[in-house]
């Protein structure tokens, strides 16, 4: 069993809200459950905010 943590690339709060959530599944979940990480939004690349590499650089802190 896993989790999947999307986040508007278009949207800041919810790239920040991530880490919230990560934190939550270490604190009631299991030792070992994989985290899926998806930025949504991706065909609205004109109204990025949050770039792909920070994503990227999130998703290897998790």
């Amino acid at each position: 069993m896993g989790f999947i943590l999307m986040y508007d690339i278009t949207n800041e709060e919810s790239f920040n809200a991530v880490q919230d959530w990560s934190t939550q599944i270490k604190t009631y979940s299991w030792d070992n459950a994989q985290v899926l990480l998806v930025g949504n939004k991706c065909d609205m690349e004109d109204e990025r905010v949050v770039s792909s590499e920070r994503g990227r650089q999130l998703a290897d802190h998790l």
